[in-house]
This record gives C-alpha cells, structure tokens and sequence, in this order.
C-alpha cells in the first residue's frame, strides 16, 4: 500500500513540475528572457515647463531597478529608480548624452545599458497678446486682467510709460487692472510684463483706456 501511495505522489509531482514549465513559472525550470531596454528616444523639452518621460523595459523578473551610469540628465532633471521616469522642470537649453542602466530581481540581476540623449529647448520669446482693454465708467469698479504667453511663468507686470486712468492700479503679480474710476477721458500708457528667467526676458505693449461718465 505504501509502495501504491509512493508511486502516486511521484506521478503527482512530476505532472505539477510540468504544468508549472509550461505555465512559465521560473520555478518549473522556465527561464525569463534577457533583460532589454526597449525605449530608443527620449522626447525634446522647454526651459521652464514641466518635463516627464518613461524609459521602458522588457524581459528578466520585475520588478527593476533604474540608475544613471553615464553622463548627466538636463538641469533641472531626475530619474525615479524606481519607475525608470525622467521628470522635473528643465533650467537651461541645450543637447545632454547620457547613458541609462536597468537591473531586475534575479540573484544575481539580469542588467542592460542604453545610450539616450534629450533636447531642451528655450523658451518661446515673452509677448503680451492683449490688444486693448476695454472702457469703464465714472463711479463703476472696473477690471481687466492683461494676459501674455512664452517665457518663463510667473510673469510680473509694471507701468513703463503714462499713467492709469484715475482710480485705478495695475497688480504687479497678476497683470490686473482694476479700482474705481474717478474722472472721465482717456488715458494712453505702457505695459511691461517680464518673466523669471536670468536675466529676464522682457515685453511691452502701448495700451489705453476710455472712462466714460456714468
């Protein structure tokens, strides 16, 4: 009986080991593929908006393991070891080589290197895309927001030239005009608008406003 019992287990084993082989599990004798670097290129960025692109891999055990092995990632830049993401805020232009590693789980790890480079690119020229503003009203709160685009964000807003209708004032971090207006006429000035880069790039725009009595 015990011989019968014996042979049954054996026969058991031998059929869970090959189920388990041709299910791919490791521990039935399947063997992971090598581990490879999939990813070829890496998208271009801007100074001063925000950058993130993943490095993608394939075959050995996951979970892996990313590092930086050569050369050096744009200012600004980090790789997540990880996740293998590249991310952060790009601080100055230019071409960066560099070369990135992976490892996977095994003991000892399957690895693989990849030569990558990224282009950062500058910033679009600052420009204040607000045309004209609109009329107020003795006696009537008023308010426009002056707008502009490219640069580096946060933008800070001044009065270079003229003045403002009376009654009212420009908020530096904002770009909005706004207050009460107190006489009627009209009033021709100069906006500048610069951004956070060093030096700062800079705009201006000759604007004016009609105030009206009520």
């Amino acid at each position: 009986m015990n011989r019968m019992l014996c042979a049954l287990l054996a026969v058991l084993a031998t059929a869970l080991f090959c189920f388990a082989a041709r299910a791919g599990d490791p521990r039935g004798g399947a063997k992971p593929g090598d581990l490879i670097i999939t990813t070829t290129s890496l998208p271009n960025g801007v100074v001063g908006q925000p950058y993130s692109a993943t490095i993608q891999a394939k075959g050995g055990v996951p979970p892996y393991s990313w590092s930086l092995l050569a050369g050096s990632l744009p200012a600004g830049l980090s790789l997540k070891p990880s996740t293998g993401v590249i991310y952060g805020t790009p601080a100055a232009a230019g071409r960066w080589d560099f070369t990135i590693g992976v490892s996977d789980s095994q003991n000892p790890p399957d690895t693989d290197q990849k030569a990558l480079s990224t282009t950062i690119d500058p910033p679009a020229d600052l420009v204040i895309t607000t045309t004209s503003l609109p009329d107020g009203v003795v006696g009537k709160p008023y308010s426009a927001t002056l707008q502009a685009k490219g640069g580096i964000p946060p933008y800070s807003w001044s009065l270079s030239a003229g003045s403002l209708p009376t009654g009212l004032s420009l908020n530096g971090a904002t770009g909005v005009i706004s207050g009460t207006p107190g006489m009627a006429g009209r009033w021709d000035f100069t906006v500048m608008v610069s951004d956070s880069q060093n030096p700062p790039d800079t705009a201006e725009k000759a604007l004016s406003i009609t105030i009206t009595d009520p």
